[in-house]
């Protein structure tokens, strides 16, 4: 049963991770004054659906330039089923069936749009804020979860876990009373130690993937090797560099149920663990991503050439494409786990 719940648990914070971090490309658009058509939890097929009453809007700019602009109406209305597939003039809200994440769906999301209120006509410094307030919102995410940790009580998983003189040190139960984790408690400085602890969990992530890719790397140069005890050596470190990795089923199927039977201290640093992870790898320099999405842009605008819809498109599929066989490997050394 702590398996079930542990799995059920795992989905939901995963996808309010992806939400959060969803939620902060949301927040820099519509502060940039880039038009949001549509923020979604979950992916389609819709569930429900709300839009953002005309006029609320109106009400809200009359407000603003100091008109009485009378009785306040009704901020969102739903939007009847008939209406999903025709374009909205104001932003959609909708919950969805699949529970893998969410999304915000911008206009113009082409970096050569140039239609007013587009995420192409922005600026570069304002699409740099949209791009990466994202990742800065897992951050955040993480630094909160940590914060009230080192109050409630931080795990040290890590050797030389930041903490503050006077902080309190204790012993705490792990699974099934046979493993112990150390536990110190801050006052005042917990703002502190969660934010160099986020500090460090994003240095020990990046250092993790590149000792990862190292290994794995030097893995595959190995199997080229004639001397037979070489190329084991070098299974041996394929091996390791995929044990060292987890997708979505190793992640919910297995880490997030030990986790839910450690308590909820191990659950909610797992949970800013991921929150970190979710953020350093969106700052790749992948095209499908975040950060990749950015270097894409700017490289091109640094040349003075425009980064045609057509190029972007390309570029971005290529690396999606990477990136789903990535995730499929993955999978499937996560799902061989469950046979060991």
């Amino acid at each position: 049963m702590n398996i079930v719940f542990g799995v059920i648990i795992g989905f939901f914070i995963l996808m309010a991770l992806v939400v959060a971090h969803e939620f902060g490309h949301f927040i820099a658009a519509r502060r940039s004054g880039v038009e949001v058509e549509e923020f979604g939890i979950g992916f389609p097929p819709r569930a429900k659906a709300w839009i953002m009453n005309p006029e609320y809007i109106a009400w809200k700019k009359a407000k603003k330039s100091g008109k009485k602009p009378g009785k306040k109406p009704k901020k969102w209305l739903k939007l009847q089923k008939s209406e999903w597939d025709k374009k909205q003039k104001t932003l959609v809200f909708s919950i969805n069936y699949l529970p893998i994440g969410g999304f915000c769906q911008m206009k113009g999301e082409s970096d050569s749009d140039k239609r007013p209120h587009s995420f192409g006509q922005a600026t570069l410094w304002q699409k740099t804020k949209i791009l990466f307030a994202g990742v800065a919102m897992n951050w955040l995410v993480a630094f909160i979860i940590l914060t009230v940790l080192s109050i409630t009580g931080m795990p040290e998983f890590m050797e030389n876990q930041f903490h503050m003189p006077g902080d309190s040190a204790e012993a705490k139960v792990d699974i099934d009373e046979q493993y112990y984790i150390p536990v110190t408690r801050s006052t005042w400085s917990a703002p502190i130690v969660g934010a160099v602890t986020t500090v460090q969990l994003t240095g020990e992530t990046y250092r993790g993937l590149f000792n990862m890719l190292t290994s794995l790397g030097s893995g595959i140069v190995k199997q080229f090797n004639p001397d037979e005890s070489i190329r084991n050596e070098g299974q041996a470190e394929i091996k390791d560099a995929g044990d060292s990795v987890s997708g979505p089923v190793g992640i919910i199927g297995i880490i997030f149920p030990k986790s839910f039977e450690s308590g909820p201290t191990t659950l909610a640093f797992l949970a800013a663990l991921i929150s970190i992870s979710l953020a350093c790898m969106n700052v790749l320099p992948i095209p499908a991503l975040d950060g990749g999405r950015f270097i894409m842009i700017a490289f091109y605008r640094l040349r003075g050439k425009v980064l045609t819809k057509e190029k972007e498109e390309k570029l971005v599929a290529r690396t999606f494409i990477f990136l789903l066989i990535l995730i499929a490997i993955v999978t499937i050394l996560d799902v061989t786990r469950f046979f060991r």
